[in-house]
């Protein structure tokens, strides 16, 4: 599961992080690691067996890691042939160094832990990412479920432009009682570099009600065109999966 990274990812994970820092607006560019498993089942297997595992695996991670991580397994809900997986193992750390220290624990001490996993749903994709919180949720819950969007920087636009106007959008959903969370994914280390995209929006609902609301308000209430009053043509979106949430590990403090 385990791969060598090309330094390209790297890089432009960290290019796309110094930009953030040179945005007045924010006093921190408050970015935290996520790494993620896409992920198909065995013959005969599929989400139960794969909670199953987790639940095991929660439980030996209490014993193992020398620091916090949580963990979310996302089934995909609306979705086409295009699906490249059954499953997307997310994971996160309250730092990198935190994340690399829960890393150093699995490669020295999960290979048993990681036969169980391969048994019931082997993964093909390991991928590090930069994640920034661009509106708080107004209620995190253990389940839920996540829209992305893969978003493209217009000309002459970069992660800074973007992050200024980010304060202005959230400050709008926040006047118009959407509840749900906002968080940008910066792509690094294993993240394919055939995309034509430059980062993922991804739009985090504790439920469908709440989540078809916000869209209301999109397409109903003027969203959309508040958007681009906001934005311009800082950048462009357009509408990928939705995949429901369920988290399978809670170990940092909220």
């Amino acid at each position: 599961m385990f791969k060598f990274i090309a330094r390209s990812s790297y890089l432009a994970l960290f290019l796309t992080i110094a930009s953030l820092a040179q945005a007045e607006e924010l006093r921190s560019t408050g970015i935290f690691p996520i790494e993620t498993y896409g992920c198909n089942y065995a013959d005969g297997k599929g989400l139960d067996d794969l909670r199953s595992v987790a639940k095991k695996w929660d439980k030996w991670a209490d014993k193992n890691y020398s620091a916090p991580y949580d963990a979310w397994v996302l089934t995909p809900f609306y979705f086409n042939r295009q699906t490249p997986v059954d499953s997307i193992w997310v994971g996160t750390a309250e730092n990198f160094n935190q994340l690399g220290k829960v890393q150093n624990d699995w490669i020295s001490k999960g290979a048993a832990m990681q036969a169980r996993f391969d048994s019931v749903s082997p993964c093909g994709n390991h991928a590090l990412w930069g994640g920034r919180v661009v509106k708080e949720q107004a209620e995190i819950t253990k389940e839920g479920l996540v829209a992305f969007q893969m978003c493209t920087l217009g000309e002459g636009a970069n992660a800074a432009d973007v992050a200024a106007a980010d304060v202005k959008w959230a400050a709008y959903l926040e006047s118009a009682g959407i509840t749900d969370g906002l968080h940008y994914w910066y792509p690094g280390s294993g993240v394919s570099q055939d995309r034509e995209w430059d980062f993922l929006s991804l739009q985090i609902s504790d439920n469908f009600a709440a989540w078809g609301s916000a869209i209301d308000t999109a397409v109903n209430g003027g969203g959309m065109t508040q958007f681009g009053a906001i934005y311009g043509n800082l950048m462009s979106c357009k509408n990928g999966g939705v995949w429901t949430y369920e988290q399978v590990r809670q170990s940092i403090a909220n």
